[in-house]
């Protein structure tokens, strides 16, 4: 039986010094996919909401298809080089960081659920990650 799943919601993108709101940092498309914008050396922090049930559950951050070598980073590891995830329980949600923000970092991400059987994934299904170029200062 495949529960339903999780959905997704955007946290706070953070530049260096700087913070920006999560209403400046993400967009929601007409199809509901979630667009995640940061800077080349920044972090990025996205909260990946999920129902009652999935709390005993590992949480993973993929990226493109999600595939075993995809896998960034699990709960049952919480920090592997710039990823990071954290499995807040009580308000059943996972918190992933990717730190130092590099241009190969742009791309699809998923967060999933490790599950015996199929895994589950957020609604919406993925979120993008996308690198802006800061503006030169004069």
């Amino acid at each position: 039986m495949i529960l339903p799943p999780p959905c997704l919601t955007v946290g706070t993108v953070h530049a260096g010094e700087n913070a920006l709101p999560a209403a400046l940092s993400a967009l929601s498309s007409a199809t509901g996919l979630i667009h995640v914008f940061g800077y080349e050396g920044g972090n990025v922090n996205v909260s990946c909401h999920y129902g009652e049930g999935y709390e005993g559950y590992e949480k993973y951050l993929c990226k493109n298809d999600c595939s075993d070598s995809d896998v960034l980073v699990t709960t049952g590891q919480t920090t592997k080089g710039r990823y990071s995830i954290y499995d807040d329980k009580k308000a059943l949600k996972s918190t992933v960081t990717i730190s130092d923000l590099r241009a190969l970092d742009s791309g699809k991400y998923w967060c999933g659920v490790t599950r015996t059987g199929k895994d589950i994934y957020n609604e919406p299904p993925f979120f993008y990650l996308q690198l802006l170029l800061p503006l030169p200062w004069y």
